[in-house]
Parts: C-alpha cells; sequence; structure tokens
C-alpha cells in the first residue's frame, strides 16, 4: 500500500528519519532501490494503520493459509515492536519491511524482521538483506561477539534455510522456532559476499521528513 494513500485515508503521520539507501542487483540484472527509515515516536500512528490495513491473505492468496496466518501475526509483532528503534523499508513509496534489533555490549538480537508486499502475489527482492544489512554494518562498530535471532519455521519463504545462507547456525529450538547465532568471524565472511550485489549508501539526516514531500 503506497505511504500516501495510507495518509490520505487514515492520517497518521509518518515522518522517519530517512537513514539510508540500497541498491542491489538480482538474477536477471535489475536493479532494486530501497529506502530504509528509522522509526521516529511521531511514527506510532503510521505503524498501527500500516498492521491493521495489510491484509496478508488478501495480498498473497497462493500461499498456504495456514503459512500466511503466521506471516500476519509476525507482521503484528513487528509493528509492535519498530515502535521501539525499528526500521523500515520502503520502496517506490511503498512500505516492504521492517526489522527492529536490541543490543548490549556482547550480542545483537534480531526481534524481529518482516517483509510486506506491495502488490498482490508481489514481494520485493533482497528487503531483508537491506533490512539485515544495517543490523550488520552497527554490529561491526561494536565490541559485540554474535547475533542472535530465532528463526519460525512454520511461515512462508523458509526463514530457517535463508539465515544460515548469511551465516547462521542452530543453537537449539523447539515448537516451531529454531534458536541461530551469528559470530563476528562469520559475518565478516558474509558481509563481503552480500556487498559484492548489495550496497548502502548511508545518509545524515538532521530532521525527520515527510514522505508525502518527496
Amino acid at each position: 500500500m503506497n505511504i500516501t494513500r495510507i495518509r490520505q485515508n487514515n492520517n497518521p503521520n509518518f515522518t522517519a528519519l530517512h537513514i539510508a539507501r540500497t541498491k542491489s542487483k538480482i538474477s536477471d540484472m535489475k536493479e532494486i532501490c530501497l529506502d530504509i527509515y528509522k522509526i521516529t515516536p511521531e511514527d506510532y500512528g503510521f505503524l498501527n494503520i500500516l498492521g491493521k490495513t495489510t491484509d496478508l491473505h488478501k495480498l498473497m492468496p497462493e500461499i498456504k493459509y495456514s503459512e500466511v496466518d503466521v506471516w500476519q501475526e509476525l507482521l503484528k509483532i513487528a509493528v509492535i515492536k519498530a515502535k521501539n528503534n525499528g526500521y523500515l523499508a520502503v520502496h517506490n513509496k511503498k512500505p516492504c519491511g521492517l526489522m527492529q534489533f536490541t543490543k548490549t555490549d556482547k550480542k545483537y538480537n534480531l526481534d524481529i524482521i518482516c517483509t510486506i508486499p506491495t502488490e498482490i502475489n508481489t514481494r520485493v527482492p533482497n528487503v531483508g538483506k537491506s533490512l539485515m544489512s544495517i543490523m550488520f554494518d552497527d554490529f561491526m562498530k561494536s565490541n559485540a561477539n554474535r547475533i542472535e535471532l530465532a528463526a519460525v519455521t512454520n511461515a512462508p519463504f523458509n526463514a530457517y534455510i535463508k539465515y544460515t545462507r548469511l551465516g547462521f547456525k542452530q543453537t537449539g529450538g523447539e515448537n516451531g522456532v529454531v534458536s541461530m547465532k551469528l559470530t563476528r568471524e562469520k559475518l565478516a565472511e558474509t558481509m563481503r559476499t552480500i556487498q559484492k550485489y548489495l550496497k548502502t549508501e548511508y545518509l545524515n539526516p538532521t530532521k525527520t521528513i515527510n514522505l508525502d514531500n518527496l
């Protein structure tokens, strides 16, 4: 759903910090450009409306119903967690992903990451990797030694396999959730691979902006 349309229909503010742009290549050499925004307290209304108006069953009717149920629940969690210093990915003014992570001196934790279709049966490629690259870059500036996450195995698109390809290793799990960990040493290798097809340009926003003015 278009950000402008969300505002027109429901009057929520969206004045997030525009922190980065990513560009990536997919197999047919088409370039995918994303804008990455950091959520501010003024965006809570926008997030609430985004969660309420995004019906994944209607957007992805070809996917198994029970799997979309799980995806819808993950989006609900993402909307809630993104209010705590979360990130929003946008493609052509359409929200396409949410992420939130927390950090301590010793480790980072990917609390939630959730992609959002932009049209019926259409997902933007490399949204997850673009968002995670923001966390990876932040992690490499810290003294933390690992990133941890919990991969949901009964949602669409097999998150466990995707995380494995990024270098995460299983450390435990039960009831459809797999605990995984990525070490600093392995991340350095992962980032070298990602940077071959995904580039991140960091911006220096001095104030929040309204997407309707772009």
